[in-house]
């Protein structure tokens, strides 16, 4: 007959101090795109990660940080490295405050604010040159549009 082993207080982990989340990306400074990708990595397992994004535009709270890779530790069972990344996210001209929160699996919470001053043309891409109505649609037809 299998008996499971008793837990002792040696078994038991006690975690109350939150863990550090790192951000290598974006450096700290001038933006030039207007779509910035917020790659950033934590030393443990988490429980829920996301981040507010507040600018001159809008205030965006609750935006979707996905954890792309995790390590685990065959020596202590645990996960030890996680490489979490925020895609696209949109920055509007001048000082754009990111701010991520991580909760690990015993609920100890992280905050790590980073400001991004974004400095971008805003016409680049969109229209290379001028353009005229008759280059979007000929006068000599009509053009119904219908939506749904």
């Amino acid at each position: 007959m299998f008996l499971p082993k008793q837990s002792t207080a040696e078994d038991r982990k006690l975690d109350r101090s939150p863990r550090q989340v790192s951000v290598p990306s974006p450096p700290p400074g001038v933006v030039s795109q207007p779509v910035l990708q917020f790659v950033s990595s934590c030393p443990e397992a988490l429980g829920s990660i996301w981040y507010d994004l507040s600018n001159a535009a809008a205030f965006l709270p609750n935006q979707t940080v996905l954890i792309l890779d995790q390590y685990h530790d065959t020596n202590t069972w645990e996960f030890t490295t996680n490489t979490l990344q925020a895609f696209d996210v949109k920055l509007a001209l001048g000082t754009n405050l990111i701010t991520l929160y991580a909760t690990d699996l015993a609920g100890n919470q992280t905050v790590t604010t980073r400001a991004a001053l974004a400095h971008y043309d805003t016409n680049a891409g969109i229209f290379p040159e001028p353009c005229s109505k008759s280059a979007v649609a000929p006068a000599d037809r009509n053009v119904t549009t219908r939506a749904r």
